[in-house]
């Protein structure tokens, strides 16, 4: 029996400004990923706080990608370069390490192994 490594997933969590979402799904599709979800999201200080730290829109997509863990590098980076998230007030995307998968089918289908659970 051929002893195959479980690849490492991450699930990246990129928040940007509202209206940019559908540009961080279009480069997870571009990089072959196959699991994305997207949601708003509103800031919860109040307009003074806003003000005080200048920041702008309070509304922001939030959008979370499963990944494969050489994905992320090539993955931050170009968002870095098509959303210019490092700069301030722009967003912000990171990865978290997932340990575990329900089965082995959601994990091929998360690889790209297989079209459907």
């Amino acid at each position: 029996m051929e002893n195959k490594s479980i690849p490492k997933i991450k699930m990246l969590v990129a928040i940007v400004n509202k209206g940019k979402g559908k540009r961080v799904i279009r480069i997870l599709q571009e990089m072959q990923t196959n699991c994305q979800f997207a949601s708003l999201g509103f800031g919860t200080a109040d307009q003074a706080l806003h003000d005080y730290l200048g920041l702008s829109e309070t509304s922001k997509d939030i959008v979370f990608g499963l990944i494969s863990e050489e994905s992320v590098l090539p993955l931050l980076n170009t968002l870095t370069e098509e959303l210019d998230i490092n700069k301030q007030n722009s967003g912000i995307a990171f990865t978290i390490q997932l340990d575990s998968v329900s089965n082995l089918k959601t994990l091929q289908y998360i690889m790209g192994e297989k079209k459907e659970i």
